[in-house]
């Protein structure tokens, strides 16, 4: 095996560090433990940015001490209403937590992975301390791993959840490419993009139990009830017929949530030519939907992982 890491000083963004293995690469923000690019095969499989740009819309970020969105930044905490920044003004909402422009410490690197860590500062909103360790490794070639390990250093309960937002990118248009999503239920949203109600999937355009292509169908949507093998894994699967080529997504149990985005309602290049399929251990507003879900004890600590493995078809 040929391994190589490498890092560089980023204006914004902190040291980037760079991960090859062989025929795969990765490239790592120090800033929020962004994922800036991931080479499998060869192949660039993300929706990418460059050394003069910054992360937008989420991307390649780790979303944390929630993933999506908190209504009005509010909830319940101990009978006492508590408020976060709200920095999805249009929608009024607070989005993808408060660690995405952190600087993460980095823990170490041995020859295919790379470790980092950070923690919530304690702020008016979100009034604890909550570490996450994360793992990124490159196991061949073909595949990627992350490992999510949160841990309450707070000496009360606190609510947190983890999600990830990677925008993957094939050769072929969105419409051509055929998507697998082994759920058997999704979200219905408000026009804020809130969980008002949960809905089966059966009999919906939003249904892919069997793989079919995706074509105009717009989706902005949060998939629940999934369905795990014997090793307790669920795969996504995202396929390029024209270029016979395909993006396997397996997530643990504790990743109960997909989210998918086809970037509609965004600008430039994402509108439609990149899709985010997003791993979440709870659904939008969780702290307010269902915070029992996403209870973590003083002390105690919870694990998430997933793989991205790119393959010929």
């Amino acid at each position: 095996m040929a391994n190589h890491f490498t890092k560089r000083n980023h204006e914004l963004l902190g040291e980037i560090y760079k991960l090859s293995l062989n025929n795969a690469s990765i490239e790592v923000c120090q800033v929020g433990a962004t994922l800036k690019s991931l080479v499998l095969n060869g192949n660039e499989i993300l929706m990418g940015f460059s050394d003069s740009e910054i992360p937008l819309f989420g991307q390649g970020q780790v979303l944390f001490p929630f993933p999506n969105r908190i209504s009005d930044g509010k909830y319940l905490y101990n009978g006492e209403v508590l408020q976060l920044p709200i920095n999805e003004v249009p929608l009024n909402n607070s989005i993808h937590g408060l660690v995405r422009w952190q600087k993460w410490e980095l823990i170490n690197h041995l020859e295919s992975s790379i470790t980092f860590k950070t923690e919530t500062i304690a702020q008016p909103g979100y009034p604890f301390c909550v570490e996450i360790l994360l793992t990124y490794s490159l196991i061949n070639s073909a595949s990627f791993y992350a490992h999510f390990k949160i841990t309450n250093r707070t000496k009360i309960p606190v609510l947190a959840g983890v999600g990830f937002h990677p925008y993957f990118k094939l050769t072929s248009p969105i419409d051509e490419l055929i998507l697998h999503i082994p759920a058997k239920s999704y979200y219905l949203l408000n026009e804020r993009k809130i969980p008002i109600d949960t809905k089966s999937l059966k009999k919906t355009s939003k249904d892919f139990a069997i793989e079919k292509p995706i074509g105009s169908l717009q989706l902005d949507d949060c998939y629940s009830e999934l369905e795990y093998n014997h090793n307790d894994l669920a795969r996504i699967t995202l396929k390029d017929p024209r270029a016979k080529k395909a993006i396997y997504l397996d997530v643990t149990n504790h990743f109960n949530h997909i989210m998918v985005f086809t970037a509609d309602s965004l600008k430039g290049e994402f509108k439609r030519n990149a899709i985010a399929i997003e791993p979440m251990t709870c659904p939008p507003n969780a702290f307010n939907w269902c915070p029992d879900k996403v209870t973590l004890l003083p002390g105690t600590s919870k694990t998430a992982s997933f793989r991205i493995t790119y393959v010929d078809i």
